[in-house]
């Protein structure tokens, strides 16, 4: 099994050359699913006849990267950007995130702070998911943007005949 797993995720382990197993875990097979949240050793005790052998792993637990974004403005008029505006953060060791973004309409980015154009009014629903490069973790997050028709401002200024002489209390 992978020693080294993301936060929220399991990995099998695996013992091998016996005819019996007895995990720390309490389990009695040969391979084991485990989804520690934090870092964990697992031992065996493995037998094969007369001869019992013990082995262990720990299996590291990395915390995911955090996705996390605005987008502005939202709504948006037909045919303005949007800005995203990406507040990710690392959640291994070294500062290496991959960006993928998913606009909703069939656009994608792989920039780190986009901006996207639509084409059509409605409803998009954007995904960016980030990957921590270091340890291999992701996060998803979405987020509804509207984009809407902003025909310009046609006003109609209206007049009004106003007899001076009723000071407003005419009938």
């Amino acid at each position: 099994g992978n020693n080294s797993i993301c936060r929220g995720s399991s990995t099998t382990l695996t013992a091998s050359s016996g005819t019996a197993y007895l995990w720390n875990t309490g389990a009695t097979t040969q391979n084991i699913t485990v989804s520690p949240t934090s870092n964990t050793t697992y031992t065996v005790t493995i037998t094969n006849g007369t001869c019992s052998q013990n082995a262990s792993i720990t299996v590291s637990v990395q915390n995911a990267p955090t996705a996390s974004f605005t987008a502005s403005p939202n709504p948006v008029c037909l045919g303005q950007a949007v800005t995203f505006g990406n507040n990710s953060s690392t959640g291994c060791f070294f500062p290496a995130l991959f960006y993928t973004w998913n606009f909703g309409d069939g656009g994608f980015d792989v920039s780190q702070s986009p901006s996207y154009t639509y084409t059509d009014t409605g409803t998009y629903t954007v995904t960016l998911n980030v990957i921590d490069g270091f340890c291999g973790c992701n996060n998803v997050m979405t987020q509804t943007v509207n984009v809407i028709s902003c025909s310009p401002c046609s006003l109609t200024v209206a007049t009004a005949n106003v007899n001076p002489l009723c000071n407003g209390s005419c009938t």
